[in-house]
């Protein structure tokens, strides 16, 4: 037994020494571009760039050096986009503003993006590979009939409102289309402003918008396609509540959502002061998206659920960059507007935090 023994610890040993760390050199790690961009509409083109992380190596993905980034309208040159510029408050001084150019963000300053139009992107940067990327803006599907109903519930004892929604519209017929249904909220609250010895009392109607949660038992927005996983683990939430065309193809349809409020960063809907004149902003959004939008939503979900599952191969990201990676994608609203509370109420002032700021310069 003892002679069994020793031999296995020597074989171990043998083993253990035969095994070395491989080193990486970074000098030939391809570092390439990450690129960031969905543009719609009336706004302007905002593209973000990063770098990958080679393998063993320290991870910093803020490009070091400036990019040159030339927007392309239907294969015409249109302008080059401008370096966001950083506002960083000085400390050391009390007041003064310190403004630097960014490496990683770039915005366009006249083009109009116009639905059905073609845009590309041409990215030089020292070190890296020319970069291009291509996407079309696809026409907004509209929205034609809309309705919502509000419930009372109760969970865990706890009293809620459940807010219900239906989405109708038409599918184009003879075409690919993706979708995705978005909600967002923004609140108009009391606030003051105190200038000397004067308080400014109003109602703030800045109204950031933030993403609400949306929740769906509708077929459309379920994932049909089961694995091994799905049984065990669940099936695949479809958090970004995308969906192609493939079941309604040229139809009709009307798409049912429940919004969560209750998880946002705003306050219940029930504590706002509607007397006072408060009052809540919300959007709900169907999206029409271009396929490289859709695509690459629906990969980084399916990569976040395959990771560490045992029945599943890792799933790459989607990427329409050419010698890089990342997404340039495209999408288009239809919207439907709807305001809980009165807007606007006689008798209150309601200001921006730029009106604020006028008449304070007054």
């Amino acid at each position: 037994m003892k002679i069994n023994i020793i031999y296995i610890i020597g074989v171990f040993i043998i083993f253990i020494s035969c095994i070395e760390e491989a080193k990486h050199n970074e000098e030939y790690t391809n570092h390439q571009m990450v690129v960031n961009s969905f543009i719609t509409a009336g706004e302007n083109v905002v593209v973000s760039l990063y770098q990958n992380k080679p393998i063993n190596s320290q991870y910093d993905p803020l490009l070091k050096k400036m990019a040159n980034v030339v927007l392309y309208e239907n294969d015409i040159e249109m302008e080059t986009l401008t370096p966001f510029i950083i506002y960083n408050y000085n400390y050391d001084t009390g007041s003064q503003i310190e403004k630097t150019d960014s490496t990683y963000k770039y915005i366009s300053q006249k083009t109009e993006i116009k639905a059905g139009n073609s845009y590309k992107i041409v990215i030089d940067c020292e070190g890296y590979e020319t970069v291009t990327a291509e996407t079309t803006i696809p026409f907004p599907v509209l929205v034609t009939a809309f309705d919502s109903l509000t419930e009372n519930k109760e969970r865990n004892s706890h009293q809620y409102a459940e807010y219900n929604y239906r989405l109708s519209f038409t599918d184009p017929v003879k075409q690919s289309n993706y979708y995705r249904v978005v909600v967002v909220e923004s609140e108009a609250r009391k606030s003051a402003f105190v200038f000397e010895t004067d308080t400014l009392n109003f109602i703030d109607i800045s109204l950031f918008p933030r993403n609400v949660d949306v929740s769906s038992t509708d077929p459309i927005l379920s994932n049909k396609n089961k694995d091994a996983n799905s049984y065990v683990f669940g099936e695949l939430e479809n958090k970004y509540k995308i969906f192609s065309d493939e079941m309604i193809d040229g139809k009709h349809y009307d798409l049912n959502i429940v919004a969560d409020f209750t998880s946002s960063f705003f306050h219940n809907k029930e504590e706002i002061d509607y007397e006072a004149g408060e009052f809540s902003m919300v959007k709900v959004i169907l999206q029409s998206l271009s396929a490289d939008m859709y695509y690459y939503l629906r990969s980084i979900e399916a990569q976040e659920y395959s990771d560490n599952m045992i029945f599943t191969e890792p799933v790459p990201i989607y990427s329409n960059v050419d010698n890089g990676f990342g997404v340039f994608g495209g999408y288009s609203n239809s919207e439907i507007e709807i305001i809980y509370g009165q807007y606007p109420k006689e008798g209150v002032r309601y200001l921006t935090w730029k009106d604020i700021s006028n008449l304070f310069e007054q």
